[in-house]
Parts: structure tokens; C-alpha cells; sequence
């Protein structure tokens, strides 16, 4: 079972990173008719061995190239379908995906939709940003809690730098389909349940523990601020400290 599943497997990995045309996938069909062809021929075990793991190569190439159609309740759709005005805070309810990140004046999290609107079922990630004043203690909300809220939604979109980041892919890669905004002081409101699953709970739960020990480790060192975020930085991917000038370097 191993070489055809890393046939598949490389089939999906090469279209991630390569564009196969049809010629392309042409070529590679016609090559793997011949070798089956000429396995047919003669008992060659190997040619037919080879055949059938290019077809699966193909395979798992066109499955990774074939065009992924959206669930009806996928965000985007929806809100296409029932022309909200995007101008317009939209009530959405969800589980935390991603807690809150601490930026300067900001705080962002990641939202798993279950409803939007007047509890219409709604799915697809939102990436929310939550404003505040800097002064202002940041946003506190674990893994799997169940929100609800007010935000206005926002299509992700690409500058047209050539050769520039592609914000849109990125997000659609951790799935990611909208972008929203909140008001300062805006409430969010808990509700009962939790969502998500328990392995990324117990990850997420040690993560913060992890940040939790780390920050009264650097205060006992006497550690200056700088130095102690740029070193959270590195060992737990919490960029929140960090300056602008130094998210720049890195």
C-alpha cells in the first residue's frame, strides 16, 4: 500500500506547486498507456507496475487541480445569495478557531461559523479584528468557546505587487474565507457549549500555560521587554510584543 498512496500523495503535492496544463496531463496519460501497453505485450511486471502508479500520480494530480465547490452554507454564498450589504454589521455566532492575538491597538482571533444573520446556518472561517485602545487590557477567550457577535465582513483581497504576498491563498489555506471588523467595546456575548475538538483544546490549553509560566519566568529574570517578547516570539509564535520595527525584520 505504500507506493501507490505515495503516488497519490505526490500527485497532489506536485499540482500544489506546479500548474500541469493539458498537454501536460496528456502527455502523462499517453505515458502510462504505453508502458501499460507494453506490459500487455509481454508479462513485464515492472511496466505495469509503473503504469499504475503514474495513473495514480495522475490521479491524485487532477483530484488536487479539480475545483473545490463551496457547501451551500459557506459564508461567501450566502451572503451572495441573500445580498447583504456589506456596509452593514452582520450577527454571526461561532466557536474560537484561533484565540485572540494581542496586537498594539487590536486584538485578532479566528471564529468556525455555525449561523449569521438571524441564525441562518452559516459555516467557513472569519478572521476578526477586534479595536481597542492601547491602553486597554487584551482580549481573553479560549479555544472552543461559542460567541456571538456584531462585525462587518470583508472579502480578503490581494495588492497588485507582482510577485507579492498572496493574502488570499493564505487564508483560504487555514481556512480562512472572510475577514471582519468589530467596533471598539462591541460586546461579545458567551454562549452555553463549546466547539472543536478535544486534541486542539488540550494543545491550545498548553500553549497557554506554556505563555502563562514563560511571562513569570522573564519577570523573576528581569528580563527588558523587547528582548522577552522577541524570545516569546521564537519559542511560542506570540508575535503580540513585538514592534513594529522588529515584525518588520522578521
Amino acid at each position: 500500500m505504500a507506493a501507490p498512496l505515495a503516488a497519490v500523495s505526490g500527485g497532489v503535492f506536485a499540482a500544489r506547486f506546479a500548474d500541469f496544463s493539458t498537454l501536460d496531463t496528456l502527455l502523462f496519460a499517453l505515458a502510462a498507456a504505453l508502458l501499460a501497453a507494453w506490459g500487455l505485450r509481454a508479462p513485464r511486471t515492472a511496466a505495469g507496475e509503473a503504469a499504475c502508479l503514474l495513473g495514480l500520480f495522475l490521479a491524485g494530480a487532477w483530484l488536487a487541480d479539480a475545483p473545490q465547490r463551496e457547501p451551500a452554507c459557506a459564508i461567501g454564498s450566502l451572503l451572495a445569495r441573500m445580498d447583504v450589504d456589506l456596509e452593514d454589521p452582520v450577527r454571526l455566532r461561532g466557536w474560537v478557531l484561533r484565540p485572540p492575538e494581542a496586537l498594539d491597538d487590536e486584538d485578532r482571533f479566528d471564529l468556525a461559523l455555525e449561523s449569521a444573520l438571524d441564525g441562518v446556518p452559516a459555516c467557513g472561517g472569519v478572521r476578526l479584528t477586534v479595536n481597542r485602545e492601547p491602553e486597554d487590557p487584551p482580549l481573553r477567550i479560549g479555544y472552543g468557546a461559542r460567541v456571538e457577535l456584531l462585525a462587518r465582513l470583508r472579502f480578503p483581497e490581494n495588492y497588485d505587487n507582482p510577485g507579492g504576498f498572496d493574502r488570499i491563498a493564505y487564508l483560504r489555506d487555514r481556512g480562512i474565507a472572510m475577514t471582519a471588523t468589530m467596533r471598539r467595546y462591541a460586546p461579545i456575548i458567551p454562549l452555553e457549549g463549546r466547539g472543536g475538538g478535544a486534541w486542539s483544546s488540550r494543545v491550545w490549553r498548553a500553549r497557554e500555560a506554556l505563555a502563562d509560566r514563560f511571562a513569570g519566568l522573564s519577570a523573576r529574570a528581569g528580563l527588558a521587554p523587547e528582548p522577552a517578547s522577541l524570545l516569546r516570539a521564537m519559542l511560542l509564535g506570540d508575535r503580540s510584543g513585538l514592534s513594529e520595527e522588529t515584525k518588520s525584520a522578521f
